[in-house]
């Protein structure tokens, strides 16, 4: 057999078995419910219904809000007056790369870089929070409020 060909097929066959493992991060509802099946058998129906639409409502326990929304990109807790809150925020962050305009250069042609001093198009990544809120649970772990940021 061709070493080239046999080298191709295993290459593929090695990406097709990484290939799970690239989309295991992702998580849906589904997958969440069945992950803590027994939290949401303890939801009220309403409750339920609620959270398989991917929402939340008052009253809601930590598990339900973790179903419905999956794992938050942050968790604050804060004590005051011996009262401890937690709030869970959720959002998307997109990154992008900005370009720098290239400035002409004192020296043209000096670094081999031409009239124009800056080598590198691109300048800096610049991470943006979108959609983004915060969930906000009371005493007993249940969701008293959100709120949009």
């Amino acid at each position: 057999m061709n070493t080239k060909r046999m080298g191709s097929r295993l290459a593929r066959l090695g990406g097709l078995l990484l290939l799970p493992l690239m989309f295991s991060g992702c998580s849906t509802i589904a997958s969440r419910v069945a992950e803590r099946e027994q939290a949401f058998n303890l939801l009220t129906k309403e409750q339920q219904r609620i959270v398989m639409q991917g929402r939340i409502s008052e009253g809601l326990s930590k598990d339900g809000v973790y179903i419905a929304l999956g794992r938050p990109l942050r968790v604050l807790r804060e004590q005051m007056d011996g009262i401890t809150s937690e709030s869970w925020v959720y959002g998307r962050m997109e990154t992008y790369a900005t370009m720098r305009p290239a400035w002409p250069s004192p020296y043209p042609f000096r670094y081999g870089y031409g009239p124009y001093f800056y080598p590198y198009p691109y300048d800096a990544e610049v991470s943006v929070m979108r959609d983004t809120f915060v969930v906000y649970f009371n005493q007993a772990g249940k969701v008293k409020g959100w709120k949009e940021l």
